[in-house]
């Protein structure tokens, strides 16, 4: 098992590929569940592997974030979060959510 080490006495382990592989069990029951339906399986796959890209992406954003030693970085990071976050929250208002933003 590979690992990387930061000079504060962290280390960050790489996940084997058959733990990440049987993570992935449950989305596969699902389309085969959906084939067997016969419904839309491929929006399905769609949407795992754009989940995979999101996860790699924060994953090695936040790896950065935690790692360095610029403050405005971090509060930079937070305010993003933050605003994203509350853009999201405001979703189920449909096209009143700028009127509450």
């Amino acid at each position: 098992m590979a690992s990387y080490s930061s000079g504060m006495d962290a280390t960050l382990s790489t996940i084997p590929l058959g733990q990440l592989l049987a993570a992935f069990a449950p989305s596969l029951l699902l389309l085969v569940i959906m084939r067997h339906w016969a419904l839309d399986a491929l929006s399905t796959l769609y949407a795992n592997g754009r989940m995979l890209v999101q996860l790699l992406a924060v994953g090695y954003v936040l790896t950065y974030v935690f790692e360095t030693s610029e403050p405005l970085i971090v509060v930079a990071v937070v305010i993003l979060m933050i605003g994203v976050s509350s853009w999201i929250a405001l979703r189920p208002l449909g096209e009143d959510r700028r009127a509450h933003a």
